[in-house]
């Protein structure tokens, strides 16, 4: 959760909105029980809206999906 609050300071300093409609989380994390355990129960938010979570994320035409990369 640290790194949501970093970014909303960050773009409130500079007067920038973020969309959260576009926005997702995605977590990724080498430990696969502690990932089926946590993940669907862990909450992320940006001010004081949730944001939404994905398992997957296309980026550069590279998609990554938990717990695989394709």
């Amino acid at each position: 959760q640290i790194h949501p609050n970093v970014l909303k300071v960050f773009c409130t300093n500079k007067g920038l909105l973020i969309n959260l409609d576009k926005m997702r989380v995605a977590v990724f994390n080498n430990n696969q029980a502690h990932m089926r355990e946590k993940v669907h129960t862990q909450e992320f938010v940006l001010g004081e809206e949730k944001m939404a979570y994905t398992q997957t994320y296309s980026y550069l035409g590279v998609t990554f999906t938990w717990p695989q990369f394709s």
